[in-house]
């Protein structure tokens, strides 16, 4: 994950994704739409007013709620907590008031409008490792890389 500055919105390439839906903080650009191959890939909205660069074949943005069916429902049984789920415990407890390993629930539209979770694949189809990042505030507040 490079820190680009001072980069002209049109050299970003095609937005292709933003958070929140109204209103947007963050955004997705994709700087060649349609190559299935890993390229450049960058997200604005961080408080520096920098973009963030990585090669990927595919990004995309996770809601907070999303999130959370995942790592309360089933799958939660069999994926250990990563970085990103450990800071996401922290921060959901202090803005939610619930305890660890327990949803927001009904409080989770605290949330919404600036947290949000990024998944970065390497490759198109099967991927045996991708990156997730936790973006909250206008910073990247936690990082990890999954799979085997």
């Amino acid at each position: 994950m490079a820190r680009i500055c001072g980069l002209p919105k049109r050299a970003l390439g095609k937005e292709v994704a933003q958070h929140p839906e109204k209103r947007p903080k963050h955004r997705i650009y994709d700087s060649e739409p349609g190559n299935i191959a890993p390229h450049s890939f960058f997200i604005t909205g961080f408080d520096d007013g920098c973009a963030r660069q990585f090669t990927a074949s595919l990004a995309m943005f996770g809601s907070v709620a999303m999130h959370e069916q995942l790592r309360y429902g089933l799958p939660s049984e069999v994926q250990p907590y990563s970085d990103t789920d450990k800071a996401y415990e922290k921060l959901k407890s202090k803005v939610c008031g619930v305890p660890r390993k327990k949803p927001c629930g009904g409080k989770v539209s605290k949330l919404d409008g600036n947290t949000v979770f990024v998944s970065i694949y390497e490759r198109f189809g099967s991927n045996p490792h991708w990156t997730n990042l936790l973006l909250h505030d206008g910073d990247i507040l936690a990082q990890d890389n999954k799979g085997s």
